[in-house]
This record gives structure tokens, C-alpha cells and sequence, in this order.
């Protein structure tokens, strides 16, 4: 509340400040110029009897003591001068200690504060996992309390356990911190060259937001401009992890789209990016080449996975309610979570709300 009452204080001094200018240049130019002309008496009705206000010379001096003493006080407040285009100190952040590597499975960090760096931070917004409504927005930096869960979380994803239990899913009434703790299974993934894959919103799955077809081989709804951008976030997050490995095989995509022996990763997504028609044969190419042995470990989150087991606002050619899992990419995610995938290299965390 008090940065935003400084903010109004700030805003009311320019405009003050503007208007003392403003009146000053009127003075300059006299008395005569200040005032107000006096209305010509017209023919048959006398003298005017509106009176002269004057100069108006009284008010311009306590507008300009206003803006003033208005900007004495936002210099006393910010330390800056809140008319010049450039602040000479700008207020602080706290002095918090950044995470390292291991700091989430540091039992004896538990109900620390400890905040990520600037390019973890930076690579969680490429990926669109913070939620508008939960105000990270306002914050320097992401920086929430280390909990005995999140400990828990991160020492189950360093791990060495077999495909079953490479399978989580969160849950939890509302506002118990699940969508925190996949933030900071993400950031502890990011920090140690993990590649990410997330969905930060599975509602946007359902919600009949996108475009969407149905093949008619696999008997499945795509929705091509979608899991296109979901394709050229995870590249543009993991752009380092994914130029460095190189596919064990070639595929083809149609014409033109095909992907040679020890052609990079990068190169793979880039097809898909660039004709949405085959992003998602991409994408299971793409999970083909990382849930291999010694491959990076690969995170694969789906917030909110409780949208999926409802029916969905997308309708057949015959106005009936599609279900979610008649959907390819919703269908792709489920195949790994109830076991029909194995995941080698690869760990599942999927978050719903009870």
C-alpha cells in the first residue's frame, strides 16, 4: 500500500508541476496576457456586469508552492527527483541468497526463503508457468519458503527410481501451495540441465480456446496451433540442453520435413514450429529422442490435470461434448501417467485439485 500510495503522490506532483510551468510562461508574458479579456458591453443592454477576476496571480504562486513542496517530499521519500527523466537511486530489493543446485533437497534449508536466479526466472517465463492470478508479478525475483514437501519432492526427482515411480500427481485443496511446489520441482530441474516440458494451464486443453480437427487414422482430436506453441516454448526454454544432442534416427514429416542421423534436436522441433499440421507427431518424436538412456532427464508437468476428467467445451460434427481424452495431447500425457509409456529418463508430475 505504500508503493502504491507513492505512486499517486508522484503522479499528483507532475501534474502540479506541469500546471506551475504552465502558469509561469503566462506571467512572463504579463499582466495583460494573464488575465482575462473583458467582455465588450453590447448595444442596448449596458455595461457587462461579470467582474474582472484579475491576474490571477495569487493562484499561480500557490500552485507553484504546491508542486514544490510536493517534489521536496518525493525526494525526502524515493531519494530521487521524481520530474527528471533518469532516478539516481532507485529504491532496493531485499538482499535474499540465491538457490543453488542443491539447495531444494537441503533438509536444513527447510522454511528458508531463497530466490532464483534471474535466468531461472527468465526461462520460467518462457515456459508461461506463473499464474497471472498469484501476483508474481509484484516480485523481483520468484522466492517462496522452502517446505518439507518441496525437500521431499525434489530428493524423489534426483532419484534413481524405476518407471512406476517416475509418475507424481499433487494434490490438495485450494490455495495449499500445489502450483508453488511445481514451480520449484521446475526450478530445481532447470538448475541441474534438466529439459522441461510443462502445460502450464490444462483448463486451456478444454476450454475450447483453440482450433482443433479430428484424424481420422488415429480416431483422435489435434490441436495443432497449440501444441505447436507448446513445441517452441520447451525449445526456446531448454535451447541449450537440446542443441547438444543429436537424434539416433531419421524421420520424415512429409515434404520437405525430414530429419537426418545426428541432426540436432533443435532442428527436430523447429518442423513443428514451423507447419503446426505436424506438431505433434514432432512432439512424440521429440519424447522418443530424450526418454532414452544417458539422455538428460526430461520433467513433463500438466497443471491443473483435474480439467482433463470432466467433459470438455468442444463439440463433434454432431454437437456432442468431446471428452478430454479423445483429445491427442491430453491423451498423450494420460498414456504416460497410467503406465502405458514407460518413462526412462523421463519424470511425470501432474497437479489436481481435490
Amino acid at each position: 500500500m505504500k508503493l502504491r500510495r507513492i505512486s499517486l503522490q508522484a503522479s499528483k506532483s507532475l501534474k502540479l508541476y506541469t500546471r506551475a510551468l504552465s502558469a509561469s510562461r503566462v506571467c512572463a508574458k504579463g499582466p495583460a496576457v494573464a488575465s482575462k479579456k473583458k467582455k465588450a458591453s453590447k448595444p442596448g443592454y449596458g455595461p457587462s456586469k461579470k467582474k474582472d477576476k484579475g491576474s490571477g496571480g495569487n493562484k499561480v504562486k500557490t500552485t507553484v508552492d504546491m508542486a514544490f513542496q510536493t517534489t521536496s517530499l518525493l525526494k525526502a521519500t524515493l531519494g530521487c527527483d521524481p520530474i527528471s527523466s533518469s532516478f539516481s537511486a532507485r529504491p532496493k530489493n531485499l538482499d535474499i541468497e540465491e538457490l543453488l543446485k542443491d539447495s531444494l533437497t537441503n533438509s536444513s534449508l527447510c522454511g528458508s526463503c531463497l530466490a532464483s536466479s534471474a535466468a531461472i526466472t527468465a526461462k520460467l517465463s518462457t515456459l508461461q508457468v506463473f499464474h497471472p492470478c498469484q501476483g508474481f508479478q509484484y516480485f523481483y525475483q520468484f522466492s517462496p519458503v522452502i517446505r518439507n514437501e518441496t525437500i521431499d519432492l525434489c530428493q524423489r526427482l534426483d532419484g534413481k527410481a524405476s518407471s512406476e515411480m517416475r509418475r507424481c500427481l499433487l494434490t490438495g485443496p485450494a490455495g495449499s501451495g500445489k502450483s508453488v511446489l511445481l514451480l520449484q520441482a521446475q526450478v530445481h530441474a532447470l538448475m541441474n540441465d534438466w529439459i522441461v516440458i510443462a502445460v502450464p494451464r490444462g483448463l486451456e486443453l478444454v476450454d475450447n480456446t483453440t482450433s482443433y480437427s479430428l484424424d481420422k487414422n488415429s480416431g483422435l482430436y489435434h490441436q495443432h496451433q497449440f501444441t505447436a506453441a507448446l513445441l517452441e516454448r520447451t525449445k526456446d526454454a531448454n535451447l541449450d540442453a537440446l542443441g547438444g544432442i543429436k537424434c539416433t534416427r531419421s524421420y520424415s514429416f512429409g515434404q520437405n520435413k525430414t530429419i537426418q542421423l545426428g541432426d540436432d534436436l533443435t532442428r527436430l522441433i523447429g518442423c513443428g514450429i514451423r507447419d503446426p499440421l505436424c506438431s505433434y507427431e514432432v512432439l512424440q518424436a521429440l519424447m522418443e529422442q530424450l526418454n532414452q538412456e544417458n539422455r538428460p532427464s526430461v520433467l513433463l508437468t500438466l497443471d491443473n490435470f483435474s480439467a482433463l476428467s470432466v467433459p470438455s467445451k468442444y463439440f463433434t460434427a454432431d454437437l456432442k461434448s468431446i471428452h478430454p481424452h479423445d483429445f491427442a495431447l491430453a491423451s498423450w500425457f494420460i498414456s504416460y501417467l497410467n503406465g502405458s509409456k514407460k518413462l526412462v529418463s523421463a519424470f511425470l508430475l501432474d497437479l489436481s485439485d481435490i
